[in-house]
């Protein structure tokens, strides 16, 4: 009967395919971080308000940022919106001392990590009144929002000389 059962089940299967590793989108390389980003802004997280839901938020919300300073691109507005999850059960908001810990400075993994569908990166939680360094645009990265508490973060400090050295 368990075979009868077994062939049923397999007759009425479709195909999956897993994602066994996820792409280099998880762990990119800041020169190609800097250069595919549109705007790079340094922010404080002010706000947030419940949002029409989106996939994989569990409290969809709109983020509000005060624009500390802009790193790359234009933006006409003192503010910034982004969509996030104001769940923060669970939340890993780390700095990794600084960005000098060898696990961020080796690897490039941010704080973001991964919700194991490929798509990589799950929607963002902030901490309100922390500051970000804040990468918008089309590509997905774990380290696209990280937590930079000052300029002295070693974070910043690459980034800041990636667009000095390259002239972005």
């Amino acid at each position: 009967m368990k075979y009868v059962l077994a062939f049923i089940l397999l007759a009425h299967s479709t195909n999956s395919f897993s994602c066994s590793v996820p792409g280099k989108q998880l762990a990119n390389n800041p020169v190609d971080m800097v250069s595919e980003a549109n705007l790079i802004v340094w922010a404080k997280a002010t706000s947030m308000v419940k949002t029409e839901p989106f996939e994989n938020a569990n409290f969809p919300v709109l983020y509000t940022f005060e624009i500390r300073e802009v790193l790359k691109g234009s933006i006409d507005k003192e503010n910034l919106g982004l969509r996030g999850d104001g769940d923060t059960s669970g939340l890993w908001d780390t700095t990794f001392s600084n960005h000098s810990e060898s696990d961020f400075l080796e690897s490039f993994n941010g704080r973001l990590g991964n919700i194991g569908d490929c798509v990589t990166t799950p929607p963002p939680v902030f901490k309100l009144s922390q500051k970000y360094l804040l990468f918008i645009g089309e590509f997905d990265d774990s380290k696209k929002y990280e937590r930079v508490d000052t300029k002295d973060d070693k974070w910043y400090q690459i980034v800041k000389s990636l667009l000095n050295k390259n002239g972005i």
